[in-house]
């Protein structure tokens, strides 16, 4: 993910050296502005994507999903029960478990 300072030296090149064309349309996004727009969900959306580093670990993940979606019974009371487990690690936890990965 590139800094704002990276971003502002690619659009000055563009603008320089590039095509003469500063009307073509491009996308810009601050990723902590976006963050804090996802957690709000100021559209009300309701799918969740993420991309994970390999197949294997997607795979992972779907086995995960539906364990807990077949013990559960249910998908919604599955997705519930997963959020609970994630709001239970505090942040220190979860800085010492990546210290320990």
């Amino acid at each position: 993910m590139p800094t704002l300072e990276e971003v502002f030296e690619k659009v000055k090149f563009l603008m320089t050296n590039g095509d003469d064309n500063a009307a073509r349309k491009c996308h810009f996004g601050l990723v902590d502005v976006e963050i804090k727009e996802r957690i709000a969900n100021p559209k009300g959306r309701k799918r969740l994507i993420k991309e994970l580093g390999s197949a294997e670990e997607y795979s992972e993940w779907n086995a995960e999903w539906d364990r807990y979606v077949e013990q559960a019974g249910n998908p919604v009371i599955a997705r519930s029960i997963m959020l609970r487990c994630l709001r239970q690690l505090s942040n220190e936890t979860i800085r010492r478990l990546a210290e320990d990965a």
